[in-house]
């Protein structure tokens, strides 16, 4: 199978996503019930994510689905994650999610997939 310039967004836009919020694939994976070693495949590009995933992808960094498709995204990326930044700016609070523990990055990720299920 070829890969077209889509895909090749889409790779690079979910790399830049997860890394922009401080996540590692491990954390993406267990939020979007997966393996692990299947959101690597979807950032290099070996499988491509559903749409379905898009949308949860979409709803875990709070952007909506077009970004995975928008081209104009990486280049805009600093801008994104400097608005990223001031949205979690809380004095004494860690500034990404990076910075907490496994287990509070875990507690985020569930209480986000719940409030999604409940919307």
């Amino acid at each position: 199978m070829s890969r077209n310039r889509s895909q090749d967004g889409i790779q690079e836009t979910l790399k830049l996503l997860r890394t922009i919020s401080g996540l590692v694939q491990e954390d993406v994976a267990d939020y979007l019930g997966i393996a692990r070693s299947t959101y690597t495949y979807y950032e290099t590009g070996k499988t491509s994510p559903s749409i379905y995933m898009l949308y949860e992808l979409a709803k875990l960094y709070n952007v909506t689905i077009d970004v995975f498709f928008n081209h104009d995204f990486q280049e805009n990326a600093q801008e994104y994650a400097k608005q990223q930044r001031k949205s979690r700016r809380i004095v004494g609070a860690p500034q990404k999610l990076g910075d907490l523990t496994k287990e509070e990055k875990n507690i985020v990720l569930k209480m986000r997939k719940e409030r999604q299920r409940r919307i």
